[in-house]
């Protein structure tokens, strides 16, 4: 079982968080990446094809590992959120949190009472699996992180970051570009100006993060970006995904293979 009650008590006793995606409805996969040394592993119920139930045990094999167990789901829906906290996740980012709004609805969608309107159940997995206690101390170790990956989100940054509740910004940069190609303000822009506008959008939600003390989260393909985004303040840095990690191991067993095979054919 995991020392730590929550991602932010991970941030605060190490200084970073180091989160892992899981994608493949495996739970027998799950087990094998959770247990790799990550401070905490997201089930993605956005862009993977994990359904509930087996969402369920592949939290128990996050739980299992020792790791923070934490979701991410497509925007705020509370039908997504009661059930997934009831399960036992940790922590939620909720993808598409354009307006104060949406930040405001994700608060009440995961929060107890008076902070939020989330249903109580003292049978639920999160009860029995997180301690006696749990209904008192899930309101503040649940972590919130509202994802910013909009033009709209990005003119409502500053608002949706002090949202009460809100623990951390995570900054979704291939969305933010995509969206200024629908900006009537940006879809003019050249690919180099896009990709200037897309590191001012990052460095602004590490600035904002910093003066509220706030986590800023993102995803890094390599240890090299890692670094980069920690050095510009990130402190929630998504290294890889399951899906990824296999393939790119599996891309480069084979090609490596074939190209010392494929030399001695033509000796």
């Amino acid at each position: 079982m995991t020392p730590y009650s929550s991602v932010k008590a991970v941030w605060r006793a190490r200084g970073y968080v180091l989160n892992g995606y899981v994608s493949m409805p495996s739970p027998a996969a799950c087990e094998l990446y959770a247990i790799q040394g990550w401070d905490s592993v997201t089930l993605d119920m956005e862009h993977g094809s994990i359904g509930f139930d087996v969402a369920v045990e592949m939290l128990r094999s996050i739980h299992s590992a020792g790791v923070l167990p934490l979701v991410r789901i497509p925007r705020g829906d509370p039908s997504w959120i009661a059930g997934l906290l009831d399960a036992g996740v940790m922590g939620v980012t909720a993808a598409m949190i354009n307006t104060v709004e949406d930040a405001q609805r994700l608060v009440q969608a995961c929060r107890y009472p008076p902070t939020g309107e989330r249903g109580m159940s003292r049978m639920s997995r999160a009860a029995m699996m997180h301690g006696a206690d749990y209904a008192k101390t899930a309101n503040s170790n649940i972590n919130l992180f509202a994802m910013v990956e909009t033009a709209q989100a990005m003119d409502n940054l500053e608002g949706i970051a002090a949202v009460p509740g809100i623990d951390g910004i995570y900054f979704g940069g291939v969305d933010y570009e995509m969206s200024l190609r629908s900006d009537p303000r940006t879809r003019d822009l050249t690919e180099s100006e896009a990709r200037e506008a897309v590191l001012r959008a990052r460095q602004a939600v590490a600035e904002v993060c910093r003066r509220r003390d706030i986590l800023a989260g993102m995803n890094a393909n390599s240890a090299t970006v890692a670094d980069q985004l920690h050095t510009e303040g990130y402190r929630f840095i998504t290294l890889s995904s399951d899906a990824a990690a296999m393939t790119s191991q599996a891309r480069a067993w084979v090609g490596g293979a074939r190209g010392l095979f494929d030399a001695k054919s033509q000796t």
